[in-house]
């Protein structure tokens, strides 16, 4: 709970700590960009009121016009020969273009005008200081005495200012407050986001506390069940996604209990089967032992191979009862030929009781389906018809819709209908009371709904024309 709770606060605080100091980042980048572009606006104004000057004065009002030019703006006009400059910023001042050009210190150079040989360029910073030109922290440092000394001399107002009164530069007195202000928002907003970061813990905690337990409560359950009590289940509570796995664990638990109890009653009925053929052994060898004539130990002999025969039928029952779990079915599958079955299916069960007449009629072709599965589905429930019948067995094969129907009918005593659900789980008998002679091990229709439901099919039991029992084999319709 600790490292998730964690994981998740540490994974959320990051996007919103990146998030919002993008966002800052952004809308401060858009904001200088809106400012600087205003900023060389007005510096473009003042510089073409210069221009207009410059252009319609003798040589001594041009001089007061850059004074005065220098006293609006803060800026210093100088006069730099034309062949110092670049030939695209020349072309551009021959076209009375006034422009502004930014340097590596992110100082602006407004581009006024040109005459036949200089160029005249207003730079940051007027009156020297040190053999420097005043300008940025330099002349912030120095904005209130020279504020001072403005208003001592009282200057003319000049024709340069703006409307509102402002210099045009962004690092006069009021821009810089704006400046303060902006960095004073930026810390607002983090601040902001910090608090958020904080409240985000507990939401995150109470987000997380109910899927934590319900987690632990699926962990319990799970530790519970592999510890041996298989019909430990969880409870889904809420349809998302923590109850759909809840509902797959509990799906996968019925699986498994079903698997287990199916091998456990397996292993019972195969312990039961065995101790009945075993017992007759023992009794058959002291019937041997005792016996005084050749004749009569070679009948005995005749009974313990009978037996082994019985107990060898079960071993391959049991072991094909088995494999049918564990065989790629799909990849196996392939179109069988319905008569062909069928044919050999009479021959071996004629051999089991030859006074039994097997009546065959068939109105399919082919079936898709596991050749000796297919077979031994048939063959068994021919074979248990065969022992029960007290004549006749009818073997047919049809088509309804989109199945391929394979019925075996007989004219014994039938299957009770409140045994007819039971009758093909392991070990079960219809009669228990059977006679030697029906045989079986009780695995022969376990078997065959074994087989059905791997090929996706059915099989049913009811009650046939004959008066016994009906047995129906359904297995989808691969033409269809």
């Amino acid at each position: 709970m600790r490292r998730l709770f964690v994981r998740v606060y540490l994974g959320i605080a990051v996007v919103l700590l990146v998030g919002t100091s993008a966002t800052v980042y952004l809308l401060r980048m858009g904001f200088e960009s809106t400012r600087r572009q205003g900023f060389e606006d007005r510096l473009i104004q003042s510089a073409t009121i210069l221009r207009d000057r410059i252009e319609l004065s003798d040589p001594d009002s041009v001089r007061m016009a850059l004074r005065e030019f220098g006293r609006a703006t803060r800026m210093r006009v100088s006069r730099v020969p034309v062949s110092d400059l670049m030939s695209e910023f020349v072309s551009r001042l021959d076209e009375g273009d006034i422009f502004v050009e930014w340097d590596g210190w992110d100082r602006p150079r407004v581009y006024v005008a040109r005459t036949e040989s200089v160029a005249f360029i207003a730079e940051l910073g007027w009156g020297r200081r040190s053999g420097q030109w005043r300008g940025g922290r330099d002349r912030f440092r120095s904005s209130r005495d020279s504020t001072r000394r403005d208003r001592d001399r009282s200057p003319p107002r000049s024709s340069f200012g703006l409307p509102d009164g402002r210099p045009p530069w962004p690092g006069s007195t009021f821009d810089s407050l704006r400046f303060d202000r902006s960095s004073a928002s930026s810390i607002f907003v983090l601040g902001i986001l910090g608090i958020s970061v904080l409240l985000v813990g507990p939401a995150i905690y109470f987000l997380i506390r109910p899927m934590e337990k319900r987690v632990a409560e699926l962990s319990v359950a799970a530790e519970r069940f592999g510890a041996g009590e298989l019909d430990t289940r969880a409870d889904p509570v809420k349809d998302d996604a923590l109850g759909d796995l809840t509902s797959t664990f509990n799906t996968m638990a019925d699986q498994i209990m079903r698997l287990v109890e199916g091998q456990r009653e397996l292993l019972r009925g195969v312990s039961h089967e065995l101790r009945t053929p075993l017992a007759r052994l023992f009794f058959i060898l002291d019937d041997a032992e005792s016996a005084e004539t050749p004749e009569e130990k070679d009948i005995q002999i005749g009974k313990i191979q009978h037996t082994l025969a019985e107990m060898n039928d079960l071993v391959e029952e049991l072991l094909t009862f088995v494999r049918l779990d564990s065989d790629q079915v799909e990849s196996m599958m392939k179109s069988v030929s319905v008569s062909e079955v069928f044919d050999e299916v009479v021959a071996t069960a004629t051999d089991l009781r030859s006074e039994i007449s097997i009546e065959v009629a068939i109105e399919c072709g082919e079936v898709r389906a596991i050749s000796r599965y297919f077979k031994r589905a048939v063959l068994n429930l021919v074979t248990n018809a065969v022992r029960h019948a007290e004549s006749k067995v009818l073997l047919s094969c049809s088509k309804s819709d989109d199945l391929v129907v394979v019925r075996v009918e007989d004219d014994g005593p039938g299957v009770p209908e409140d045994v007819r659900s039971q009758i093909f789980e392991p070990f079960a008998r219809a009669d228990t009371s059977r006679s030697p002679r029906i045989g079986g091990v009780g695995l022969g229709l376990a078997i065959v709904k074994r087989i059905t439901d791997l090929h996706g099919g059915r099989v049913g039991v009811d009650i046939g024309p004959l008066g016994g029992a009906r047995f129906s084999l359904e297995f989808p319709d691969s033409a269809k």
